[in-house]
């Protein structure tokens, strides 16, 4: 049946209905499916955040023994973002992860990488 000979009919918008569910559930599962090798398609992104808050992670924190260091606040916030926590959630979690491991030794450190003037 050509294109131009199809009309569109209240009889025929079941399946219009249907075949559209059916591609929005096969391109769901897709997606979802591909998140089973080393996350797939959902670490889309994940690089930046990284990136931006990899220089503010305490790195001392590991050095005097804290048993939550910066690998385990990055494996945390891959955890959330590939489960698709919301977005002000995300930002929440990794600002109280940061304050997890400010200590006084490193409090100077993370002001410079900041751009905030230490207190005196």
């Amino acid at each position: 049946m050509a294109v131009d000979q199809v009309a569109f009919t209240l009889n025929g918008i079941g399946q219009y209905i249907a075949a559209a569910g059916g591609l929005g559930t096969a391109a769901f599962g897709l997606v979802d499916s591909s998140k089973a090798v080393m996350g797939g398609v959902s670490n889309s992104g994940f690089r930046f955040i990284t990136m931006a808050i990899t220089p503010l992670l305490p790195v001392a924190s590991a050095q005097i023994g804290q048993a939550f260091g910066p690998a385990d606040v990055i494996k945390t916030l891959r955890a959330n973002w590939l489960n698709g926590m919301a977005k002000a959630d995300q930002k929440a979690t990794a600002k109280s992860l940061i304050r997890m491991g400010i200590t006084p030794a490193n409090a100077a450190t993370l002001a410079a990488r900041t751009g905030i003037p230490p207190r005196p």
